[in-house]
Order: C-alpha cells, then structure tokens, then sequence
C-alpha cells in the first residue's frame, strides 16, 4: 500500500534537519543565492521566528515554505520605507522559502502546501502576504492573486520581484480554486484535521451537510421538476450544449455514458494509461466497442510528448 503525503506544520528534530538540507538545494546548489558549505545544509537567518509549512512521505521531506510576521521582513532589508509600497493593512506576514525537492515537484504538492498556507492565515488574522518571487516564477505567483510592487531585488544570479498578496485577492482565488473552496469551514490547522487531496470522497461543507439533514423533496413535487429543470438549465449554459442529460451514478457511470457517445463517432482514438483510472478508461472502451490504441506505462510515470503526439 502506497504511503500518503503528509501536510503539516514542521514540529520534529529530522523534519528541521531536513528542512535545512532542503534549503541548501534549493537556495544555494539550484539557485546560487548563498555559498556553499561542508555540512550541505543552510540554516535561515529567521529560522528560530519560521513556522514551516511541511509535505512528507514515509519521513522524507518533499517540500516546504516558511511563514513569519515579525518585522523586520526579508524585504525590509532589500527596500527602504518598505509599507510605501503595500496597501492599506492591519497585520501583515512574509512567506519565503518555497521549496519542492526536484524529484517530486508536481501540482499536487503545491496545492496541498497552498491549503495549508490559507488556513494557517486565516487563523493567525493576517490580511496580507508579502513574497519575494523569483524573476521566472512571476507568472505562476500572478495566478494566485500577487501582485508585484517595487523594484527587484537580489543579485544577477538570483533575482527576485517583491510582491505581495491582499485578503481580498486572496478570497477571489479561493473561491475559484476547486482545493480550496471544497475545505468545510471547521478546517483548523490547530486540530491537526488531515486534508483530504483525493479524487474522492471529498469533504462536505457545513452547508452541504444542513441540506442534506432537511427533509427530501418528492420526485414528483413542482419544486424538483424547478430544481431538475433549473440544473439542466445552467448545465446547458456552462458547456454550451442545447440539451443535456442528468444521470445518477458514479464516475464509472459517466465514462459509460462519455464512451457510449463516442460509439457514434466513425473515428479511431487514442487512451493514455499510467494508473487505475487509464486502465478503467481502456476497459470502458472495449465494452463499448470502441476503436482505439492506447499508450500504457507504468504507474506514476509521466508521458512523453513527442510519443503521444506521433501515435
């Protein structure tokens, strides 16, 4: 059985050596922003102020960041007069150190760190973020709602563009982020509650659970054919389509419904596979008689581009 990633707030001695070792890779051997060292590990300058943020796998770090509100900031001692820059706000934080080690870096990591970002700042009050991003990372910090200010700062061979974060940037992203609007509103970080990056089952919000606890509504009622016919509706609407079709099931049941579709179609198609849900796609497929090659590799693997794209 497969171990799970683990996201948490750093607490343990082997999590803190990890976390310095981590940095060393990081910010000394991949971006040459301090100098090397015998011991390969690198020791924040706010390392006793940091809370980290921490994603583990059978007690192997594979990624962090570090939080801290105490000024002065890190960029408080790039920029002069460093609140002429930023917004009106009551409690500000510095998160740094973002860091995914090389042989593990995906999305799923960064979500699940993001989460907990989110949360541990809404329990701490804080109303807005301050970053120092790298000069090629602009573009992936813009998508979360930061917003750069300021000149760059650092040296040539690891530059950096200050930017911050406000709360109400920070809810306009959440609200569109499908992790991180699917949190229940009990979430704490304090309560160790574990969260859940699964396809599946997946969280339920307070008020999914409220309406759920109501009395149910008869099939045959006016108020279910509103609600049916509603649904149907903006269904039409987010995909375009002059008809659409609701069926109770599972996911299984909707790739039996996507494939008997695409039976109508006269084309050959492809399936790629590198997991239980490819495999499953391959099966739907024969059962319905489908034309189709496929691309299978090991689990977890990832696909070669110019392969799929020559087959």
């Amino acid at each position: 059985m497969k171990t799970k990633l683990e996201f948490k707030i750093a607490t343990e001695d082997w999590e803190f050596e990890q976390i310095n070792e981590l940095n060393y890779k990081t910010f000394v051997e991949e971006i040459p922003q301090h100098k090397e060292n015998e011991d390969r590990a690198l020791l924040d300058k706010f390392h006793s102020e940091n809370t980290y943020i921490i994603c583990t796998k059978d007690r192997r770090l594979l990624g962090m960041m570090a939080v801290r509100d105490k000024r002065p900031f890190s960029l408080d001692q790039k920029l002069s007069d460093l609140n002429c820059y930023l917004p009106e706000h009551s409690f500000a934080c510095e998160f740094r150190l973002l860091s995914i080690d090389q042989e593990f870096r995906n999305l799923r990591i960064i979500q699940g760190l993001l989460v907990m970002l989110a949360k541990f700042a809404d329990e701490k009050g804080y109303d807005i973020a301050l970053i120092s991003a790298n000069v090629h990372r602009i573009r992936f910090y813009k998508q979360f709602g930061f917003k750069p200010f300021g000149p760059e700062v650092g040296t040539e061979n690891a530059l950096y563009q200050p930017m911050y974060l406000t709360l109400e940037s920070s809810r306009e992203f959440r609200s569109k982020s499908k992790i991180l609007s699917r949190l229940p509103n009990n979430f704490s970080i304090q309560n160790e509650q574990p969260v859940n990056l699964l396809p599946g089952p997946v969280d339920i919000s307070e008020e999914v659970k409220k309406a759920m606890n109501e009395p149910p509504v008869s099939h045959r009622s006016e108020e279910f054919k509103n609600d049916f016919n509603f649904v149907r509706s903006q269904l039409c609407r987010l995909t375009g389509s002059k008809n659409v079709e609701i069926l109770m099931g599972s996911g299984s049941l909707a790739n039996d419904a996507v494939a008997a579709q695409l039976s109508q179609e006269k084309c050959k198609g492809i399936i790629l596979s590198n997991g239980e849900f490819g495999e499953r796609l391959i099966d739907h497929a024969d059962r319905a008689g489908l034309n189709f090659e496929t691309i299978q590799i090991s689990w977890g693997d990832v696909f070669d581009y110019k392969e799929v794209e020559n087959a």
